[in-house]
């Protein structure tokens, strides 16, 4: 059993991928919508994986505060 997104990033790598290798989805793009490289990049760790998904979180986060701010003006 391979989770369908790593399978279409080893399909189009034309290899396996390495067992702590991660696939990670693209900002904006749904769980489900599996094209790559539009939606899908490959990860060396899943540290790295941890690190741009909490850098995405707060880019968000500090964006609706920008937004905020500039309706209050």
């Amino acid at each position: 059993c391979v989770l369908e997104h790593r399978l279409v990033v080893a399909k189009a790598l034309n290899r396996c991928l390495l067992s702590w290798e991660t696939v990670h989805h693209k900002e904006g793009y749904t769980r489900d919508d599996n094209r790559y490289p539009e939606t899908l990049e490959l990860l060396p760790t899943p540290s790295k994986h941890d690190a741009l998904t909490r850098m995405s979180r707060y880019i968000k986060k500090l964006e609706r505060e920008i937004e905020r701010l500039r309706a209050l003006h």
